[in-house]
């Protein structure tokens, strides 16, 4: 994205809503590009789901561009922000009786964070897809607060016996991809069936750590 874009998201930073009709456009906004994205979406649909005319859109925001703008970034910064990860870093933190049951708390917790923020997520993500600008705050967060103890709780649990001579990067990647491909499926596909997280949560940590083959074979290799 050019540098106008860059000063956008800078401006949007200084200036969040403050009016209640401010409030309503920027959620009508967020709700819509969530849906349809920044393409498919209107400031014609906005404003009628805002319960607005356009003209007031405008005089509010000025484009719909600079209104992407003051939506997106905020929405960035509330998923990127330290408190975003407080409970992910106490789960980190507190002892487990073994590192299965540990796994299944971290990925507990962000299929509990996704689903407590389905549509920012949804917008968050195709952003992180398609924008650097947005991925390089994400990469500095999670490298910054996440990975360290992350590596540190696989380190210990291989010292241990419970984690066989397997790359971290590969781990990680490997929790991550079953945990997002479970997210995307209940939480953005198919939102209105009910799942059992825990349970889920569990099928996942125990392919991952054993396979798909019968627990008993499996463990035998």
């Amino acid at each position: 994205m050019d540098a106008t874009y860059a000063e956008l998201l800078e401006q949007a930073s200084k200036a969040p809503a403050t009016t209640d009709t401010q409030v309503r456009i920027t959620q009508a906004a967020l709700t819509l590009f969530a849906e349809r994205g920044f393409d498919g979406t209107t400031t014609a649909e906005i404003a009628a789901r805002a319960g607005v005319t356009e003209k007031t859109l405008f005089k509010h925001f000025g484009s719909k561009r600079r209104l992407f703008a003051q939506v997106i970034y905020p929405a960035l910064i509330e998923m990127l922000r330290p408190v975003t990860f407080d409970n992910l870093q106490r789960v980190l933190d507190t002892p487990q009786a073994d590192f299965p049951q540990l796994l299944e708390n971290i990925i507990l917790d962000r299929i509990s964070c996704v689903r407590n923020h389905p549509t920012t997520f949804k917008l968050i993500l195709q952003e992180l897809t398609l924008r650097s600008e947005f991925r390089e705050p994400f990469i500095a967060c999670w490298r910054q607060q996440i990975l360290p103890p992350l590596l540190k709780i696989l380190r210990a649990a291989r010292k241990r016996g419970e984690l066989g001579k397997i790359p971290d990067e590969a781990v990680i990647r490997s929790v991550i991809s079953a945990t997002v491909g479970y997210i995307f499926q209940c939480v953005i596909l198919f939102p209105e069936e009910q799942q059992n997280d825990r349970a889920e949560a569990r099928r996942i940590v125990s392919i991952l750590l054993w396979g798909l083959a019968p627990q008993k074979s499996a463990k035998l290799n």
